[in-house]
């Protein structure tokens, strides 16, 4: 992705923007657009080299070579663990069978391929096959090479000087290209490509390897590609590009109506609001000829291995080269599924199963499965983000919505804070615990001064943890981020798209709901959810409840500022007293008796008063002037 230019009206509009207050959300690339609120960004998130190392297999593949990815991994008997794709459902929306591969700017730890150069533009995400022999075979033997492909989709748009390759390994030990697209062919859809396999000097022998590789912007999950059901075999055309095969495609839907998860006990206070009507997926027929399938469909509890329920349907009818949505089962009793949950916690695994005429190589795309956590915390994402999500304006906050179905405890917060552009880890966030007012946040219930850091595996959440609080039924959790510039970055999974609505931000004093923001032509809202998680439970000697009023935060007023010396503050049970500079380094901790701070001996500067007593913990920009 060419984001030279992008990147430089980015920062321009940041600058901008402290004095105009714009708002910005960008889905996918740096786009500009006013209004009169503030700004918020999205970033889309995942590189080897050309010169990566070729390992050897212990013992060479024969044809055909099939994969479409559906067992959810990279099976290691067909490709090399290197190259830092991606095996995921959720990228995509059209693929033809469930699951493919991704290629982005991010390595297989989730980390960007060049985090000291947010411009880095060279060879990403790599898939490397397993050594095939190919010795036994002549040109009239028809090789090819074909794959389903697709750019963007849920991710981010490659440009121009991007591009997606495929390689052969060569008997002369040389990697040639042979294949190409250009990041400005825009593919709605999934399209086929087919490479013959004929050199009978350069590619027919006994260690031919091949290999897809994806250039462009280095620093994050920029430029995204997917490819999906790789196939090379003997006997083949061009002409042939239909496969006898029924497969399941899409992630199912929810079984809970408003989350992903959720603690259990707040399903059983009220499972008929809150366990979905039905559960729904899709089938495609790869073949150019009409079908019928039967499937069923299962819903287990793996903590006690018991069968919740279950369905058989039969000869549903499919056309040629098409996809039809099926209800798996629709849940017409959720009390009888609530009913035979017990204890504490547990895992649900939702099942759909075809039944077909398939070969058995092509039966791995029949079965789909999630599982649902019911344990301690809310969920509305599905773990996998396709984007990244900021403010483009230091203090400014981040709040989402969770309701209740009866009082419970908030005892931590998960953030999925993604590693893109800039490494900002150890720069300091507040982690925020809110109540409702009227649909939107209000009071700060609980504050967590603390300092970003990043989970060490891809789509990983971190894990902050607090003095418990009690909240009611509608409550709010988020963060506040410091600075202008290097901002926070949160997981967007734009495969959850419902809850935008409960997703909040603001600049000021006035919350704005992501939902209102409006499209225009050249400007598109950000849509999906925001993956903040709160952590539920725990035991507290304090309790605040949702419509209770504790020490207010936005009435704590702190004076002069600028100072030249003298500051004081208008709440004389803060005594705990913490500064630090913007890159979050403590210059002073102590406690004091009156609501005053000398700070003569500090440099003219910005930086970070934060103020605590044994329950709440406030922070002010303060600005020194000598």
């Amino acid at each position: 992705m060419n984001n030279f230019f992008a990147l430089k009206v980015y920062r321009l509009f940041v600058s901008i923007g402290r004095h105009k207050k714009e708002w910005f959300i960008l889905p996918l690339f740096f786009v500009y657009v006013q209004t009169s609120v503030g700004q918020f960004f999205t970033v889309p998130l995942p590189p080897p080299t050309t010169n990566q190392a070729r390992l050897t297999a212990t013992q060479s593949l024969s044809l055909p070579f099939w994969d479409d990815f559906s067992s959810g991994k990279l099976n290691p008997q067909l490709w090399q663990n290197t190259g830092g794709t991606s095996i995921n459902n959720g990228m995509t929306l059209t693929a033809p069978t469930q699951f493919v591969a991704t290629f982005d700017g991010l390595k297989a730890d989730g980390k960007p391929y060049d985090f000291s150069n947010a411009l880095a533009q060279g060879a990403t995400d790599t898939l490397l096959s397993q050594v095939i022999d190919l010795a036994q075979y002549a040109p009239s033997d028809s090789l090819y090479l074909s794959f389903f492909w697709q750019n963007r989709s849920l991710g981010d748009t490659p440009e121009t000087t991007d591009s997606l390759c495929v390689q052969f390994y060569t008997s002369g030990g040389i990697w040639q290209t042979v294949w190409r697209a250009q990041g400005n062919t825009a593919a709605v859809n999934f399209q086929q490509a087919f490479i013959r396999v004929q050199a009978k000097n350069l590619y027919l022998h006994r260690n031919f390897q091949f290999r897809i590789i994806a250039f462009g912007r280095q620093s994050g999950l920029f430029d995204v590609w997917h490819i999906d059901y790789v196939y090379l075999a003997a006997q083949r055309s061009q002409a042939n590009a239909f496969y006898q095969d029924l497969a399941l495609r899409q992630n199912l839907s929810p079984l809970l109506r408003s989350y992903r998860a959720m603690p259990l006990r707040q399903i059983l206070a009220n499972p008929s609001k809150t366990l979905a009507d039905s559960i729904k997926t899709d089938v495609t027929n790869l073949f150019n000829n009409n079908n019928f399938f039967d499937y069923h469909f299962t819903i287990t509890d793996l903590r006690k291995k018991t069968l919740l329920q279950q369905a058989f349907v039969q000869a549903k009818a499919i056309a040629a080269t098409t996809s039809n949505t099926i209800a798996a089962s629709p849940l017409a009793h959720p009390l009888s599924i609530a009913n035979q949950l017990t204890g504490d916690s547990t895992r649900l695994e939702v099942k759909v199963a075809l039944v077909t005429n398939d070969e058995q190589r092509l039966k791995q795309n029949d079965t789909l499965k999630s599982v649902v956590v019911l344990s301690d915390y809310y969920a509305y994402d599905d773990g996998t983000a396709e984007a990244g999500a900021y403010l483009g304006k230091g203090f400014g906050r981040v709040a989402v919505q969770f309701i209740n179905q009866k009082s419970d405890v908030v005892s931590g917060v998960r953030l999925h804070l993604l590693p893109a552009v800039s490494n900002i880890e150890g720069n300091p966030i507040s982690i925020q615990v809110m109540s409702n007012a009227q649909g939107k946040p209000d009071k700060v219930l609980r504050s967590l001064y603390t300092k970003i850091n990043y989970a060490s595996i891809k789509d990983g959440f971190v894990e902050y943890t607090f003095a418990p609080v009690a909240v009611s039924d509608t409550f709010y959790v988020g963060y506040l981020q410091y600075t202008d510039y290097d901002p926070v970055v949160i997981g967007l999974d734009k495969d959850s798209p419902a809850s935008v609505n409960k997703c909040f931000y603001t600049l000021s004093t006035t919350w704005e709901n992501l939902a209102s923001v409006q499209n225009n032509a050249t400007f598109k809202a950000a849509t999906g959810s925001l993956m903040i998680r709160p952590v539920m439970g725990g035991s507290v000697t304090e309790v605040i409840l949702g419509n209770e009023n504790p020490t207010d935060n936005e009435a704590l007023v702190v004076y002069p500022n600028p100072t030249t010396g003298m500051i004081y503050w208008n709440n004389s049970l803060l005594k705990s007293v913490e500064i630090s500079d913007m890159l979050g380094q403590t210059l002073l901790k102590t406690t004091i008796v009156q609501p005053e701070l000398d700070l003569q001996n500090f440099n003219s500067g910005i930086y970070l008063l934060k103020l605590s007593d044994e329950h709440h913990t406030f922070v002010r920009k303060i600005k020194v002037i000598k």
